[in-house]
């Protein structure tokens, strides 16, 4: 194990030479042959996605000069620190120990950014890696204004970091970059590679019938600029075609599902209609590549999936539901994928081992409640109202003992005790493991019933920002 002071030694050498192999491949180095002969370096030359110009640079440093500000500029609720531990570590990590993130095609640096200041108080080391130099920069900048300086920043593709020996990782994210490779699948390979035994990741990769729409519009634009001299007139062209779309075209009817061009820009509309590497999954495709990667599906990282691969919602019919309930579980996916029709995007937490233990097997650890209880019931009546009440062995309302997230110290078996004191009762616990079981089962969906090791803390941004923090798990 390093020490804090091996880290600092470590991460100090690293950062000397990484700043000698930024030098190398700054934006102004980069050869206008080597940029025309990668279209996709290319776009995120000209073009880092998301948009990020001065003014934003600005909103950011402004925003860190407040010393009342309500938290992190960046927020990405699937890369808390409580639900990485809960649905990648069984609630065991505390992100102490020489914790080791990567961040696989880090772009203008959002994710690094989040889990940085999360990480701040610790001595974890995040590795920033990402083709462009243009996106580095912009990231390199952000990390200063935070006076972050717990993140190695490295200009490389993930195609490379077998020959880069750094070593493996705790957690690695990579957000919406596998699928603009030219072999995602050995990309993922490489990426499971990089990961400790007990370690995990979180990935998104592009649905394909939710964005339906998308690659009729990305073939019409490739016929408009089969002649276009420069991406700036490719932009140009984009738009123009844009702004005369009848009300039929069917990119126009589900525009709300892929607002990019309207929320950033330029940037945005390249990566969405004029990307010229762009590959999109269903649900099947997803699992065949996640196993033939050597991981494990362990979840969706966002409730909007949970809910949206759901089929349960839609369907009433009991007889068929009956039917679709024997198939298996990737044949159930698909079809809630396909009746839902709106899922753009799989993002999802995998690890490189079989998570075989359930969250609730160690009756020692504790059971935390996220965010609002308003959210949570209204939630729980809205699943009642549609898909029938839980079956319940034991009349308990369990809300009125899991403790909140900021004040969670009680253990799932002091619970049950203190159930049995308060309803005088004497239920075993196998038989209020069997209750809570269902009753966390029921409400899984909207993530806010995670799992820790009992002498686990909260976050302490979560307890600094607690209002921004509880509104993650509030959106339902």
């Amino acid at each position: 194990m390093l020490l804090d002071t091996d880290i600092t030694i470590k991460m100090k050498t690293l950062n000397n030479l990484l700043f000698i192999v930024c030098i190398a491949y700054s934006e102004s180095n980069l050869s206008p042959d080597k940029i025309d002969s990668d279209p996709v370096l290319g776009q995120y030359t000209e073009y880092p996605y998301p948009e990020f110009n001065p003014i934003h640079m600005d909103a950011e440093r402004s925003h860190y000069a407040n010393v009342k500000r309500e938290g992190p500029h960046v927020v990405i609720p699937d890369l808390t620190l409580e639900n990485l531990n809960h649905y990648l570590y069984h609630g065991d990590e505390d992100f102490q120990q020489s914790f080791r993130v990567l961040i696989a095609g880090g772009g203008i640096g959002g994710t690094a950014m989040f889990l940085a200041e999360q990480l701040n108080h610790t001595n974890a080391e995040i590795v920033y890696l990402d083709f462009s130099p243009a996106s580095m920069k912009i990231a390199q900048g952000r990390a200063a204004i935070r006076n972050l300086k717990n993140i190695i920043f490295i200009n490389d593709r993930i195609e490379n970091i077998p020959n880069l020996d750094l070593g493996l990782f705790d957690l690695i994210d990579s957000y919406g970059v596998l699928h603009h490779l030219k072999h995602p699948q050995e990309a993922l390979q490489i990426l499971g590679n990089c990961l400790k035994e007990k370690g995990g990741m979180t990935i998104m990769m592009y649905a394909q019938y939710g964005r339906t729409g998308v690659y009729n519009m990305q073939t019409l634009q490739q016929l408009v600029n089969d002649g276009a001299r420069s991406r700036k007139e490719e932009v140009s062209n984009a738009w123009k075609i844009l702004e005369i779309l009848p009300p039929t075209n069917l990119f126009k009817r589900t525009e709300k599902l892929a607002p990019d061009h309207l929320r950033a820009g330029d940037a945005g509309l390249y990566d969405l209609l004029l990307h010229k590497q762009d590959q999109a999954y269903t649900m099947p495709d997803m699992m065949e590549m996640i196993n033939m990667s050597g991981l494990h599906f362990v979840s969706f990282a966002e409730p909007v999936a949970r809910l949206s691969m759901n089929y349960r919602w839609f369907l009433k019919d009991k007889h068929l539901l009956e039917t679709l309930g024997a198939f298996p579980a990737i044949d159930q996916l698909a079809i809630g994928e396909l009746i839902s029709g709106n899922v753009m995007k799989h993002t999802f937490y995998i690890s490189k081992e079989n998570q075989e233990a359930k969250p609730l097997d160690d009756l020692d650890k504790k059971l935390c409640f996220m965010g609002k209880p308003d959210t949570f019931n209204k939630f729980l009546k809205n699943k009642e109202k549609e898909l029938g009440k839980r079956n319940r062995s034991v009349n308990i309302e369990f809300l009125d003992f899991i403790q909140s997230h900021q004040d969670c110290t009680r253990s799932i078996k002091q619970m049950f005790s203190k159930i049995n004191l308060k309803s005088r009762t004497t239920k075993s616990d196998e038989k209020l493991l069997n209750e809570l079981k269902s009753f966390y089962n029921y409400g899984i969906e909207i993530g806010q019933l995670l799992v820790r090791k009992k002498e686990i803390g909260p976050s302490p941004l979560s307890i600094q920002f607690r209002e921004l923090f509880d509104r993650f798990y509030t959106w339902y």
